[in-house]
């Protein structure tokens, strides 16, 4: 069996929204105000500062020292990933006439791992710098491959960067999409900090993933979950789960705002960030998806020191 990944601490910087409060204590108009911009950065936008923020602020409620951050890994995950800075160079060139002009790849500001590579720059980091693009039904995946890189030993802590940014055209875009249906999409930047063991004095809680192809494999293992006295949540992401016996909470995303705000990867790390906060030494939680016939779970419990 995979050793859990350790969640240690979390922080969000980004677009103040209702479905955002509590991620952390405070929403931040202008990032770049908590931390000096160093000098090698090739650009600097919102997407980008903050995330840089809220690493820094996930570092300090995590219980990781300083001296620390050179020996981090930086990972960044995101559906959208950055497009303001393209759409508005490239709007220039369509706007004058000169639409040849314009590379067919978009490849000048849209590269994926700016974000994980720019807050690696910011903190001094010079361990693994990692990028995934997914969709919000394969963002659990993100997890299986963070425990099996801890998993190697070549890990100690980390930075989870869940970021999107939304530019004009791509919200009209995606209204348009039936796959999301949202009317407001949510900018932001939600970090987690992570390690492959509990740091001492941190109030760390044990993620691990499960997959199953099977619904009467799921149907137990769910079943034993309740019977220990745990709780189960369904993912907001989730076809409907036909649960027979089992006890299911309310979503710990609201279905209704997700119906009319889109945040993408950030609002799948932030039901993440909410299951860990129901967590307990005693019993675990449970958030639960199912997507046709497979069915993935995360489950979390406090580390006992």
């Amino acid at each position: 069996m995979t050793e859990p990944l350790y969640i240690l601490s979390s922080a969000y910087s980004g677009d103040e929204a209702a479905w955002t409060e509590g991620l952390t204590g405070a929403y931040h108009s202008n990032p770049t105000e908590a931390w000096e911009i160093p000098y090698n950065f090739r650009r600097l936008d919102k997407m980008v500062a903050g995330a840089v923020e809220a690493a820094i602020e996930a570092i300090q409620k995590s219980g990781l020292k300083t001296e620390d951050q050179a020996g981090l890994n930086i990972v960044g995950v995101s559906h959208n990933g950055p497009c303001i800075y393209s759409e508005e160079f490239y709007g220039e060139l369509v706007e004058a006439d000169n639409p040849e002009l314009i590379s067919p790849m978009l490849f000048s500001e849209s590269v994926l791992n700016i974000v994980p590579s720019h807050v690696a720059i910011a903190l001094g980091a010079k361990s693994g710098v990692f990028a995934f693009t997914t969709d919000l039904v394969n963002f659990f995946d993100i997890f299986d491959t963070l425990m099996l890189l801890a998993a190697t030993g070549s890990w100690g802590a980390g930075l989870l960067c869940a970021t999107e940014e939304f530019s004009p055209l791509a919200t009209r875009l995606f209204r348009g999409c039936d796959a999301f249906p949202g009317e407001a999409f949510i900018d932001g930047a939600l970090v987690c900090a992570f390690s492959s063991a509990p740091l001492k004095h941190s109030d760390a809680v044990g993620l691990t993933v499960s997959t199953t192809s099977n619904h009467d494999e799921a149907l137990a293992a769910m079943r034993a979950i309740c019977a220990a006295g745990g709780r189960v949540f369904p993912s907001a992401y989730s076809d409907a789960m036909p649960l027979d016996e089992v006890s299911v909470e309310a979503p710990l995303l609201s279905l209704e705002d997700m119906r009319t705000q889109q945040g993408f990867m950030v609002s799948r790390l932030a039901e993440v960030v909410k299951l860990v906060r129901h967590a307990d030494a005693h019993t675990p939680v449970v958030l639960l998806q199912s997507v046709g016939s497979r069915w993935k779970w995360i489950t979390c419990k406090h580390a006992v020191s």
